[in-house]
């Protein structure tokens, strides 16, 4: 099943989207100029406030974008995003280091001494990566598959190649995993939970993640992961899909809840969104021919109420600007957009964010 992902509302920023990777983002930027419209001129409050983002490392690509793009369209409060991790970010919006935070999945709400509202902000996937020298085709693996290999259960990857592939060249398994915490290995671990409960995976562990291994792993900072993988031939790690796609890496195809073997792309990640009401729902293992395994969506977390009238008015004034203007950057960096469904209500999210006693977004 297919479906155009159209916004909710007309964009204005004429943005080319003639990108195949990160380095000719600026190419992109340097076209902001060509429209002169500010947040203010589709009805968002203005105040003279910088905003402090702080929180997951998967979309820092998408806000490191929007914070050179969200410069020229509101120069009055420009962004500044510091990627840290999910919990760290939610740590600093509720000791007041920053103005919101960003998160791979969403919070309990009844943690922080203050009210939130948690958004979607774009859909992110998360991917196996491998490298096996002379197999051309993409591998397709079962979630037990997956299971096996990352808890040792499996040490030879003879039985997954494709007929026809020498068997003899075949290299030992080689688990690489990223050893800080991170949202994306919480989205990892839900996956398995959800599709191999019998297996002992704990969901949402953010961390070394197998419930045994015995693969014995090699484990690194994040960013080695990707370049772990591209020097050991047999090597097999999950990275986000938009690191996956900018390492061009080997990438499996996994299987999804109807049975097909589904390769990660922006459309097959932006099916698992359809039909979902609910904002914090889950989109693991959602149903659809087409539909990627694991997706989800990533979150902005801001105050609900804010007695910082200028503050609180510059959150939701880049929050409504970021999932729509800024919604444009997302598929050239590997993030699927937001439906128009979700938009909307995101939009009301929006409009419930209070500043100072008064409505943050006004005159929507």
């Amino acid at each position: 099943m297919t479906r155009a992902r159209a916004l909710a509302i007309p964009l204005r920023l004429a943005i080319p989207l003639r990108l195949a990777s990160v380095a000719p983002l600026a190419a992109l930027l340097a076209c902001a100029g060509c429209s002169t419209r500010q947040a203010s001129d589709y009805g968002v409050a203005t105040s003279q406030t910088p905003v402090r983002g702080d929180g997951a490392t998967q979309p820092a690509p998408l806000y490191d974008a929007w914070t050179t793009l969200y410069r020229s369209v509101e120069p009055a409060s420009p962004l500044a995003y510091h990627a840290s991790s999910s919990g760290a970010g939610f740590e600093a919006l509720k000791h007041d280091q920053a103005d919101f935070a960003a998160s791979d999945t969403p919070v309990n709400e009844a943690e922080p001494p203050f009210a939130i509202e948690q958004v979607p902000m774009a859909l992110v996937g998360v991917a196996v990566i491998y490298r096996l020298d002379g197999v051309s085709k993409p591998l397709e693996l079962t979630p037990q598959m997956i299971a096996g290999m990352l808890q040792g259960d499996v040490k030879d990857w003879r039985e997954f190649l494709p007929a026809g592939t020498d068997a003899a060249k075949s290299p030992k398994i080689h688990v690489v995993l990223r050893g800080e915490a991170s949202g994306t290995t919480s989205i990892f671990t839900d996956y398995l939970s959800k599709v191999q409960p019998a297996s002992g995976w704990r969901p949402g562990k953010t961390n070394l993640i197998a419930p045994a291994i015995g693969s014995s792993p090699e484990v690194v900072a994040g960013e080695a992961v990707v370049q772990r993988v591209q020097q050991t031939n047999g090597a097999i790690a999950f990275v986000s899909y938009a690191a996956a796609r900018a390492s061009k890496l080997q990438i499996a195809a996994i299987r999804n809840a109807e049975g097909s073997f589904v390769l990660p792309t922006l459309a097959a990640i932006g099916e698992a969104s359809l039909g979902v009401t609910d904002l914090r729902a889950s989109l693991l293992d959602r149903p659809g021919a087409d539909t990627y395994p694991i997706a989800s969506f990533t979150y902005a977390i801001a105050r609900k109420v804010d007695d910082d009238p200028a503050r609180g008015r510059a959150v939701a004034r880049f929050l409504w600007w970021a999932c729509h203007e800024g919604q444009r950057l997302a598929p050239a960096l590997g993030f699927a957009t937001l439906p128009a469904e979700i938009v909307v209500q995101v939009e009301t999210k929006l409009r419930e964010l209070r500043a100072g006693g008064e409505q943050a977004v006004r005159g929507m």
